[in-house]
């Protein structure tokens, strides 16, 4: 239920604003950043990112099971449905960009870490969330195969990131980065 809070309609009404109805109509962080202000777009990602951590973390306090690489697979896709369908508002949720960050940080920290910076650097000299967000994604599944070979997490991953992908592209009718 944690991926179900809208962080950023949740800002948004704290503003006074409707983020639904300025540029992209996504509330989430890459919109923020560009029509409302930087701070108010890193506000929208860490909180997103919480989300994420929060449901990761609890699994590595399990003890070992042989399903607990279909635990990470699964919690992976519960947060992202969470998001995307949010039962208790009327509201269908952004493309989960800031929850994804956060997603794969609570499952391998390390390179999570890692990948953050070759994606932080493209944004600050481009500007450009979205592909800053690819970058950091394309980083950290390098990082995970062939530091840490860890194929169920690289296959977590991808099932991850295709899911906001698909998100991201449907909503914004092919548009993604804009």
């Amino acid at each position: 239920m944690v991926c179900c809070f809208q962080t950023g309609d949740f800002i948004s009404n704290l503003r006074g604003i409707e983020i639904r109805s300025i540029g992209t109509g996504n509330p989430g962080a890459a919109n923020f950043y560009r029509k409302v202000g930087p701070k108010y777009g890193v506000l929208v990602l860490l909180l997103d990112f919480l989300k994420g951590i929060l449901v990761t973390i609890p699994i590595h306090f399990l003890p070992t099971l042989s399903t607990f690489d279909w635990l990470i697979l699964i919690t992976i896709f519960g947060a992202l449905c969470g998001h995307y369908f949010p039962l208790p508002f009327n509201k269908i949720g952004g493309t989960g960009m800031g929850l994804g960050i956060g997603l794969v940080f609570g499952i391998s920290p390390i390179a999570a870490f890692l990948s953050f910076f070759p994606a932080f650097i493209y944004l600050i000299l481009f500007k450009k969330p979205s592909i800053a967000g690819v970058i950091g994604v394309i980083s950290y599944l390098i990082i995970i195969l062939f530091y840490f070979y860890d194929l169920i997490n690289v296959i977590s991953i991808i099932v991850c990131w295709i899911c906001i992908g698909i998100k991201g592209w449907v909503q914004y009718k092919g548009e993604v980065f804009k």
